[in-house]
């Protein structure tokens, strides 16, 4: 659980290297956060969300995402065979809060 004075929470990732526990940096985004935790997430757009190669999938049953996620990203996300409703997201759109400790982030495979 996340107390006021806490800066990192701890995620379950799922890539090519396997599942493993990171903790990542709250107020940074999941795209910044993943990837200083050695975690290979794409960004050929360098997270200007135009290229949709940092899809992640987010389990977490405390975020609704159908309702934050913008027109653009949605439609970005559409676009990919790996698109999941309800849990896809670009990592570079997705602030890291605390709400999202301990859920489980899956990278989706590359298109």
């Amino acid at each position: 659980m996340s107390s006021p004075e806490q800066t990192v929470i701890d995620l379950l990732v799922v890539d090519d290297a396997g599942e493993r526990r990171v903790q990542v940096q709250l107020g940074e985004t999941m795209l910044t956060s993943l990837q200083d935790a050695n975690v290979a997430v794409g960004s050929v757009c360098g997270g200007n969300m135009s290229c949709g190669t940092c899809h992640i999938h987010v389990e977490a049953d405390s975020v609704d995402f159908e309702r934050v996620r913008s027109p653009e990203e949605t439609a970005l996300l559409e676009d990919s065979r790996h698109f999941r409703r309800g849990q896809s997201r670009l990592a570079c759109q997705v602030e890291v809060t605390a709400a999202l400790a301990h859920a489980r982030i899956v990278v989706a495979p590359d298109e």
